[in-house]
């Protein structure tokens, strides 16, 4: 709310967008294609925006580093103001 009250004071023509960034989760994110009961790690790039996110919120997890020991751990974002109105594939390809 403070940022729009400056931005409209100003009469900033700016549309705003806001998104949360959440390193300290617990989820991780594996890729059992080749082998159930091996699972590896997610490529860097891979996005998850529906399963295991919130259907009430615009969220994703996202994993953006390579990892050749032990367990990615993917990034949460939470967009909490979207004035922009980007489509998902966008935001997330902003935030890669």
């Amino acid at each position: 709310p403070q940022m729009m009250e400056v931005l409209h004071r100003k009469d900033a023509r700016i549309k705003l967008t806001e998104v949360i960034v959440q390193k300290r989760i617990h989820t991780r994110l594996f890729d059992h294609t080749a082998n159930v009961n091996n699972p590896k790690n997610v490529p860097p790039g891979t996005f998850l925006d529906h399963g295991c996110v919130s259907r009430e919120s615009y969220d994703y997890y996202m994993v953006s580093q390579h990892v050749t020991q032990g367990t990615a751990t993917p990034t949460h974002y939470r967009v909490i103001y979207d004035e922009i109105q980007l489509p998902p594939c966008d935001m997330q390809r902003l935030t890669f």
